[in-house]
């Protein structure tokens, strides 16, 4: 039985590790079919310019009750990789918007992470994986032809 259960993890995690290399460079084409019109101008005021593609989004929404009564949280994140500044930098940017029932208006800021080679290295990986899986996969249905 525990066997099994590895079994079914590690096909999770090399399936995992395939999608994420093939969805990682379909983001940018939904952030520019999809802009952020606030995070692009957000962007600009930072100081940030060039073409921003997009490389992650979250959203999380909290509501509940503590001692001075209900409460609720909404906050919006994109990540961008802004070219040419991202690779001057080796930074991603991340646009976060934060909205709740303790804060007035909306709080709007640029967080700037020095993650871009991370980013790259991990992607590189993925990518080396993939071709390696794949590789093995199609040597098996080789091997098992060849003995049929």
């Amino acid at each position: 039985m525990i066997q099994l259960f590895f079994k079914c993890i590690r096909w999770l995690a090399t399936l995992g590790i395939m999608l994420w290399f093939v969805v990682l460079p379909m983001m940018p084409v939904y952030g520019l079919l999809s802009p952020w019109p606030q995070a692009q101008q957000k962007l600009k005021e930072d100081g940030i310019t060039g073409l921003a593609l997009m490389s992650g989004a979250s959203s999380q929404t909290e509501r509940g009750f503590d001692s001075s009564g209900e409460y609720w949280r909404d906050e919006k994140q994109r990540s961008y990789v802004v070219v040419p500044d991202s690779f001057h930098r080796l930074e991603i940017f991340t646009y976060s918007e934060l909205k709740g029932s303790g804060i007035a208006g909306v709080e709007k800021q640029v967080l700037r992470r020095q993650s871009l080679i991370l980013l790259l290295a991990f992607w590189i990986f993925a990518a080396l994986f993939t071709v390696w899986q794949v590789r093995r996969w199609s040597a098996k249905e080789q091997l098992l032809r060849i003995h049929e």
